[in-house]
């Protein structure tokens, strides 16, 4: 291969040193949980971008003693969750289910008082039970916290971020993790590694799909079993199917159509900022549909920024 294949070019170094300062601010942030100086924070951004690996590094880090939790939780779990980590740092991973419970938000609101004592309390056979937390909680999700009266005073306790990549700065980290390791990475020489990630990036770009680090172990192991022979499939065939195929089968409801149209027009309008006639064309969508779910959007923007800290 030329030297050039094995190195970032000027524009995916420019890409790579953007994805690393965001990270870092998503580092200062979870450092400022983790060492008193906030109660909380609450972080969203999309999936497969490194949100998740870089908080529980930081507080990896920093030597403190943490709870880490990525399945439902229930108010009652969560109570219990403060009172045997009260002095601890607590880590909830996508259990956006827990923050559209109310009783959940009610617990949290004690949890989360910006000044100390910040204290929890339940009443279970009529007699209360008080929990004084003196810890942090982290919580990482792909959405953002509702727009109703007890989720935005939640989100006046904690520090919101949202922490974003573009298409871009994930191929440009996928190559950079690659040429890191000379000897290959997940079972493949790094020259096989090199193939897979410029075959993924292509197809993103080809399908307005956002890149997801999950999907280079998903295709390097596709990669491999067609290498051993384990495949009747060409394995790109293999990774154009995965990455392309919906989680959910039968019939989509309207709801779910909805969302569906407005995450393939998010994309878009990420990929080709500057070109709406080829996001009407590769969004599949009539022009009005197309403009109804941008306008959606933009709305959905805007009342982020509103909620935001001034």
């Amino acid at each position: 291969m030329s030297r050039t294949r094995h190195q970032l070019s000027a524009d995916e170094k420019f890409h790579l040193q953007n994805y690393q300062a965001k990270l870092e601010t998503l580092r200062d942030l979870v450092r400022g949980v983790v060492k008193g100086y906030h109660p909380a924070a609450y972080l969203t951004g999309r999936a497969g971008i490194g949100k998740t690996y870089t908080v529980r590094d930081e507080v990896r880090k920093s030597g403190k003693v943490y709870a880490y939790r990525n399945a439902r939780l229930t108010p009652t779990g969560l109570f219990e969750l403060f009172d045997r980590y009260a002095d601890d740092v607590i880590v909830l991973d996508d259990v956006a289910s827990l923050f559209k419970d109310k009783a959940a938000l009610q617990v949290l609101q004690g949890a989360l008082d910006s000044e100390p004592p910040r204290r929890v309390t339940r009443t279970i056979h009529g007699r209360d039970e008080v929990v004084t937390v003196n810890g942090g909680l982290i919580a990482i999700s792909n959405v953002p916290l509702e727009d109703d009266p007890i989720a935005l005073s939640i989100q006046s306790r904690v520090v919101p971020h949202e922490f974003d990549a573009t298409n871009d700065e994930i191929a440009a980290l996928m190559k950079h993790l690659v040429l890191k390791r000379r000897k290959g990475l997940h079972g493949l020489t790094q020259g096989e590694c090199l193939q897979v990630v410029d075959f993924l990036i292509a197809e993103a770009k080809r399908h307005a799909l956002w890149l997801d680090l999950r999907h280079l172990a998903k295709s390097c192991g596709f990669f491999r079993q067609w290498r051993d022979g384990q495949a009747t499939n060409d394995w790109r065939d293999l990774i154009r199917l995965t990455i392309r195929q919906p989680l959910k089968n039968g019939p989509l409801s309207k709801r779910e159509e909805i969302d569906q149209q407005r995450d393939r027009v998010r994309r878009l309008m990420a990929l080709y900022p500057n070109n709406v006639h080829r996001q009407i064309r590769e969004s599949g969508l009539s022009q009005s549909t197309f403009y109804v779910r941008r306008k959606e959007i933009q709305s959905e923007e805007q009342r982020a920024r509103r909620r935001e800290p001034s």
